[in-house]
């Protein structure tokens, strides 16, 4: 454990005030002013908020943030629409600097603060915000929990991540490409011959095609293209089309995977891998893939990977959560991204966990009995996607007890194609063949929420693996 957040814990107990009081943060996620993002959630982020106050009776919660993009309150319209009874909203003004957001923070007097940093289009940076925030706080002498800013810089540029990584475990071998050293002939005509380029060419053409052709900086997997010969690429890169840093890397065709990474110092989890369903690229498409798991076949020997993701974890100090994607190819496992934030996977783990996702955190600080690295403290769970649906239609969808979550996410950004869909979260305490059961249940009683795509690729990860 941190000796800032352990020093918190007994200066608490000397004295023997009977709550501690948890700040839980977030940051703006707009990149452009001109962006609009409504997400809807079930259960309702105030009833989540209503049932952590019931959780731990001896804490208590405030909620700081802004109304945009933000994972921790129910907005429509530009407004709160649901407020919990006992938990305290602050409400941050969108683009308000980690200097002043600290100081907002340290006016409620915490214990301690936790960030939830979410994702954001088209830059994934909101970790960095909050990671500059938790520097402030640690200099107000307030604990924190959060994922350093080392961290979040080197998860937000894909190809520090690919370095990073590589200290660690198995990498994609790929090559960064600087947009102006590239073209370093246009702006200066007295360079006749221009080595970089000369030298980038030559080290893709020792690549193994399909190779990975995608922005340094781009969240998930918007930009990325999938380039089968060396022509291709070159073509690409001498091209309009070719306006950026990007970087070039081998596609590492084999069986998708992500896992999570819960705790803090001294108390991390490192769960089970999901299985995700692929498109006909071999890419896990983030609005269409079927994550089901935990896969714990024996064959797999993920026990290795868990004691890597260990060592990362105890080495750059994560804290709450994290988001590792994997391939498993060939006998050996390769990480392909992390995510130090809130992602698109921390309800399916918490459903697997059969807990609050935000219970992740305060677990974190608070400790608990379980080991969520274990098969025996997880159930099975299955995320898919649908289309966007009505308030009516998801409350009802929700009523069903195998839903643990939904999470409908509308998003338009100027110059960018809009985002709409809703993403739902079952599980089952018993044999993996229940969540087929469920799903067939769920698409008998709502006709066209779940794709005939989505059944075959449950059927297939369901089939495949243990």
């Amino acid at each position: 454990m941190p000796d800032s957040i352990r020093r918190s814990l007994k200066h608490k107990k000397q004295k023997r005030r009977k709550n501690m009081r948890i700040v839980f943060y977030s940051a703006s996620t707009s990149a452009h002013a001109n962006s609009s993002t409504k997400t809807t959630y079930q259960p309702f982020r105030a009833d989540t908020w209503d049932e952590m106050d019931r959780l731990y009776p001896d804490c208590e919660f405030v909620v700081v943030g802004p109304l945009n993009g933000s994972y921790i309150f129910d907005v429509a319209d530009g407004e709160i629409c649901r407020r919990p009874k006992n938990v305290k909203y602050v409400l941050l003004e969108s683009g308000t600097s980690a200097e002043k957001t600290a100081d907002l923070i340290a006016e409620q007097k915490p214990d301690i603060a936790v960030a939830i940093a979410s994702g954001a289009v088209p830059f994934d940076w909101v970790p960095i915000k909050t990671g500059l925030i938790a520097e402030e706080l640690n200099k107000k002498g307030i604990p924190t929990v959060a994922n350093n800013t080392l961290v979040s810089v080197a998860a937000f540029d894909k190809w520090r991540s690919n370095i990073m990584f590589r200290s660690f475990v198995k990498a994609a071998k790929g090559i960064y490409i600087h947009h102006e050293l590239f073209f370093a002939e246009k702006k200066n005509p007295s360079v006749s011959t221009n080595v970089y380029k000369e030298y980038i060419f030559y080290r893709i053409k020792e690549m193994e095609f399909p190779v990975i052709v995608k922005d340094t900086l781009g969240a998930g997997s918007i930009g990325v293209e999938v380039m089968n010969s060396y022509e291709q690429v070159e073509d690409f890169l001498n091209s309009d089309q070719n306006a950026s840093d990007v970087m070039v890397e081998e596609l590492i065709q084999g069986e998708q995977f992500g896992t999570e990474i819960h705790g803090i110092e001294g108390r991390y989890s490192v769960l089970p891998p999901i299985a995700f369903s692929v498109n006909k690229d071999g890419i896990t498409d983030p609005l269409s893939s079927v994550k089901f798991g935990p896969v714990t076949d024996p064959s797999y020997h993920f026990e290795k990977v868990q004691e890597v993701l260990l060592n990362m974890a105890q080495t750059l100090k994560f804290e709450g959560t994290v988001q590792v994607d994997l391939v498993y190819r060939n006998g050996e496992w390769y990480i392909i991204e992390i995510n130090p934030r809130w992602s698109g996977m921390t309800t399916t783990t918490a459903a697997m966990e059969g807990r609050n996702p935000l219970s992740i955190f305060v677990d974190s600080i608070l400790g608990t009995d379980k080991n969520y690295s274990m098969k025996r403290n997880l159930k099975y769970a299955l995320n898919f996607k649908m289309k966007a649906r009505s308030q009516e239609d998801l409350i009802r969808l929700y009523e069903n007890p195998h839903v643990d979550y939904i999470m409908q996410l509308e998003t338009a950004v100027a110059g960018m194609e809009k985002i709409n869909y809703c993403e739902v979260v079952i599980s089952t305490d018993q044999g993996k063949e229940n969540i087929l059961n469920i799903l067939n249940e769920l698409g008998e009683e709502f006709p066209g929420f779940v794709s005939d795509e989505v059944k075959a690729n449950t059927g297939e990860l369901v089939a495949k693996y243990q």
